[in-house]
């Protein structure tokens, strides 16, 4: 077994280059000379536990000046408004690097630094017994650790890393649960295993508590904490009673007893005090600070103005929090007012970005298979042995390929824009190289990829001989982790194949003969081309298959919809004396389109009506609220025009901006968080969507923003570079939603859409 890596500093597990504000002095190293002058020396705790010394001039720097989330400490009753030179007397002293503010949503946390700082928090709290919760809860934060820090699962490399490494006191009675839970991370970066511990961290209890003794009016023993909710009351590690700011009126200290007056109730005019003793004055203080600072922070929209200085002398405490609010914090970013590392702007780079962004998502659409359904399947005895072989036989090795596949893209990206392995010097700005050698090893996966069309047939012959199995995928379909009908997720590894040709075309388009990255990009689409063509034939069957199945879901009482083949040629719904129709070709070569059958369609002349739809963004229902059509073309066409990334989005009559992460499939936008996150949490169907340029009457003044309208709904979408907007989202939700689609007058009022309320979050 090879050396043991060693732990990366802050700098080198980010990536950081040398100007981006990060330190990336190794352990023993010192800074650059500091300017000659007055200075003093401090040495800074980081939050991996490892010091640094600084020489500070000493009227330079105020302690406590951070102005987001994180600060210093010393002691407990530090003052964040004095000089060093007049509180800091030794030599040489130890000053903490801790985060201050928890938020209670941490995809507020735009930047991967700020996460991965709360990472290393979260972390310490555990070791030091301040973040308290099951056996359960701590072997899955560890093994979020443990993945962030030595990658994916070996059980060798497990037992010595935990042997080495104490998260935990009495930490070998959880070992095999850590390595059970980690084996499960499988392909997840470091990124990314920030982000699940800060997800799992932020629901527990006492995530960001830190408890400070005191005694109530009767005596007994209770722990104080503050957090952005407002004051909480524990005894041990349980709470029992919690102030929100919005009941607070008053807080103030006297001596060490630490003052809460609330609010009179609605049907009372008696303001209610408690009254709470601490260990000291100078302990008293400090809480009430603290509680100041959090209050400021959550509720207040900008930094409070510091009052006047009296003449001749001042009674009570003249603290006043220093530094930004969250809003202002959020707002700073959002505008882009943070410096930013300036990232590759050629088209070969947004190229590669979009293979990356788009792998992510099919990723997730292989994980409702292998992972969600899988497990559903497992809990239920619904369907035959043979299926379940079938089906998650042929799965699994693609799950496992491109989640490898994508952990190089992204490693090319990062070496690309320089956030990792900076220092190392090689020509790593091209992709085709990465491209051509997982095309050919894409090509012994070619025999799971025929066992597709077979998939698809015996999953809907179980579901049509087996009420138990079809209740249990229509139950499934409701989930929303399937967000999308079942056997469109059983598509998707042959439209991925397309996604792969349309990209490696463009690629091949951009770059001159003369490059160095042409050759193996010619080579990459020579040989997803031969792929493509050996499959095509399959995956016009599985399509054409599908969508009649998905007709014959929605549209209750026709049994003979699906005939062996029949191609569906057109979706028209249409709402006329509550009949529609739709259009077939009996056979491939028949040109003609059958006339409607009103004794066919007459037992379900109403079903649509009659019966509530199990998903509202069905293309089947859309075509129906929205009175337009939808032809195999237009489908061929949204196949090829499916795609990722991220987008700030705004309503018509709201100001701020919201960044989401977008997938845009199916004739459908759904909305994410981030691209981490399992489910959407809405979604807007675009047919019968216009899309066009805002004008300089609505006053957006904002570049790469584009709107889509449907009759009174309005919403603005802003892309992160010109390259997105115009490629990525104009050209694609044009080709997909408006390309060969019937325009006809809307004779429907009711509009399906999925949106739900979403508060805004940071920004680009």
């Amino acid at each position: 077994m090879g050396e043991t890596e060693q732990r990366p500093t802050a700098g080198s597990r980010l990536g950081a280059q040398e100007n981006a504000g990060i330190s990336t002095l190794e352990h023993g190293q010192k800074p650059p000379m500091t300017p000659p002058g007055k200075l003093i020396s401090i040495k800074i705790q980081m939050l991996d536990d490892t010091q640094e010394t600084f020489d500070v001039p000493v009227r330079m720097w105020k302690v406590g000046v951070a102005k987001g989330y994180s600060g210093f400490s010393k002691n407990t009753c530090l003052q964040t408004s004095s000089l060093i030179s007049t509180v800091i007397r030794p030599k040489h002293v130890v000053v903490k690097f801790v985060v201050k503010f928890f938020p209670p949503d941490h995809a507020q946390l735009q930047e991967e630094l700020t996460r991965y700082l709360f990472a290393l928090q979260v972390k310490q709290d555990l070791a030091q017994g301040r973040l308290t919760c099951n056996d359960t809860s701590t072997a899955l934060l560890i093994s979020h650790i443990v993945q962030s820090e030595i990658g994916d699962f070996d059980e060798t490399i497990d037992r010595e890393h935990l042997a080495k490494n104490k998260y935990i006191p009495q930490q070998e009675a959880l070992e095999d649960k850590i390595m059970e839970f980690h084996r499960s991370h499988m392909g997840q970066t470091p990124a990314e295993s920030d982000f699940q511990l800060l997800e799992i961290a932020r629901r527990l209890e006492m995530y960001g508590i830190r408890l400070h003794p005191a005694k109530d009016r009767e005596g007994t023993k209770i722990n104080l904490a503050v957090a952005n909710t407002g004051i909480l009351v524990f005894q041990g590690h349980t709470k029992i009673n919690a102030f929100n700011w919005a009941k607070v009126r008053k807080l103030s200290f006297k001596r060490k007893r630490f003052l809460i007056k609330l609010r009179p109730d609605v049907n009372s005019s008696f303001q209610d005090t408690l009254e709470f003793l601490m260990a000291s004055r100078d302990f008293c203080k400090s809480f009430w600070k603290i509680c100041v600072e959090h209050h400021a922070f959550f509720r207040l929209f900008e930094e409070p103005k510091p009052k006047p200085k009296p003449v001749l002398f001042s009674r009570g405490s003249s603290f006043r929090f220093s530094g930004r609010t969250q809003k202002q914090v959020l707002d700073y970013v959002k505008e882009g007012g943070h410096k930013k590392v300036q990232f590759p702007t050629e088209k070969a780079y947004f190229i590669a970005k979009e293979v990356a962004t788009t792998e992510r998502t099919y990723l997730k659409d292989l994980e409702v298979i292998t992972s969600w359904f899988q497990s559903a399947v497992s809990k239920e005895d619904c369907m035959p042995e043979t299926l379940r072989n079938l089906i998650f036989s042929n799965f699994e090795p693609l799950h496992k390929f491109h989640t490898g596949f994508l952990k190089e893209i992204e490693q090319r990206l990062a070496l690309w824009e320089g956030r990792s392995n900076a220092h190392i010097k090689g020509d790593y700005q091209r992709i085709g190289d990465v491209m051509l050698k997982n095309i050919q090893s894409m090509k012994q996966l070619t025999i799971h990829l025929w066992k597709h069309n077979e998939i698809l047939i015996e999953l809907e012959n179980g579901i049509k001989n087996s009420r138990k199995l079809e209740t249990f995928c229509r139950d499934f379909e409701l989930q929303k982790v399937c967000y999308l009908p079942l056997n469109t997720f059983l598509l998707r590894p042959l439209h991925r194949l397309m996604h792969y040709k349309q990209i490696m075309e463009r690629l091949c388009k951009h770059y001159p003969p003369s490059h160095i990255d042409f050759r193996d990009s010619r080579a990459a689409l020579a040989d997803i081309s031969e792929m493509v063509a050996q499959l095509h034939g399959n995956m016009i069957k599985m399509e054409n298959f599908q969508k009649l199945h998905e007709l014959k879901k929605d549209l209750i009482g026709i049994d003979n919809l699906v005939i062996p083949g029949r191609v569906s040629s057109r979706v028209v719904i249409k709402r006329k004396k509550d009949a529609f129709s739709l259009h077939f070709i009996e056979s491939p070569d028949e040109t003609t389109v059958d006339q409607e059958s009103e004794d066919d369609l007459s037992a379900s002349r109403t079903s649509l009506e009659r019966q509530s739809p199990h998903r509202g963004n069905t293309t089947v229902h859309v075509c129906w609220h929205r009175n337009t059509s939808v032809s195999m073309i237009d489908f061929s066409i949204a196949v090829e025009n499916q795609l990722s990334g991220n987008l700030l989005r705004k309503f018509k009559n709201s100001n701020g901006w919201q960044k989401l992460w977008v997938v845009f499939t199916n004739f459908c936008m759904f909305f994410y968080k981030s691209h981490q996150d399992n489910h959407p949490l809405a979604s807007l169907p675009l047919l019968g969507y216009s899309l066009t340029i805002p004008s300089e009457s609505e006053n957006i003044h904002k570049d790469y923003v584009f709107k889509l309208h449907f009759k009174s709904h309005v919403y603005y979408f802003r892309a992160e570079s010109e390259y997105t907007f115009e490629r990525k989202w104009i050209q694609v939700i044009q080709a997909s939603s408006s390309t060969q689609l019937e325009k006809e007058p809307f004779k429907i009022l009711k509009e399906v859409l999925n949106l739900v309320s979403l508060e805004p979050s940071g920004c680009f």
